[in-house]
């Protein structure tokens, strides 16, 4: 089993993907890492927000004046196409390796995401309305090279996602023990969903059972019909 998410910037992409793979006992790969690795980023530095902040323009520079991102892609492709047993963080991913991994899209809103990105940095940078201005232009950045290297559309469809599940309102507030509840809420979620989709509904149902919040967070699994 591969899973594959997907979303825009700040939604929770890779908290929920290492989460998912402690958990499912899963091998971790990260787009972000092998970049950041071909760029000579220190490592120390690879897992800090602030880096992606203060560096994300730069490293888009780099992107579109060399062909690291297309050998990444081929990359990940092909990992995605035959290895098993790995999550996959990545924006990109999901319209490059076919059917075979599952493809969560993760959704969330602005607002939620500026809150999430400023907690990141554990308080100490930008606050949520420069945090909002950041993830909107990264946003931005994101759909343009989507459709540039492949010609998609980077955005949730129920067609192409096999699952689209809503984090946004699970951190209320920019606090660390805010987002912390949150994460731990949504985890429960994001593998609940990866067992419906692997044929294992009790845990999904069991949660719309439970939670009046869960059919504002899960918005769609394929080949479920949710309660």
């Amino acid at each position: 089993m591969n899973v594959c998410f997907s979303g825009y910037t700040s939604v929770g992409k890779t908290t929920h993907s290492l989460l998912l793979a402690e958990s499912l006992g899963l091998t971790y790969v990260s787009a972000s890492e092998i970049l950041l690795d071909r760029l000579g980023v220190e490592r120390e530095s690879v897992h800090q927000s602030r880096t992606w902040f203060t560096r994300y323009a730069e490293f888009g520079a780099a992107l579109q004046s060399t062909t690291i991102d297309a050998e990444i892609d081929a990359e990940l492709e092909h990992r995605a196409r035959h290895d098993d047993g790995v999550v996959f963080d990545t924006r990109f991913l999901p319209w490059l390796s076919g059917d075979r991994p599952f493809r969560i899209w993760l959704a969330s809103d602005l607002a939620a995401r500026a809150r999430k990105c400023h907690v990141s940095m554990d308080g100490s940078g930008p606050g949520p309305v420069e945090c909002a201005r950041d993830v909107q232009r990264r946003d931005t950045l994101d759909v343009e090279r989507l459709l540039h290297a492949h010609g998609e559309i980077f955005a949730p469809d129920r067609e192409f996602f096999d699952a689209i599940l809503d984090n946004g309102m699970l951190i209320p507030q920019a606090t660390r023990e805010c987002a912390d509840r949150g994460i731990a809420v949504f985890h429960e979620y994001v593998l609940a969903t990866v067992n419906a989709l692997a044929g294992d509904t009790g845990m999904l149902f069991a949660l719309f059972r439970d939670d009046p919040r869960a059919r504002d967070i899960v918005r769609y699994v394929r080949g479920v019909a949710l309660p």
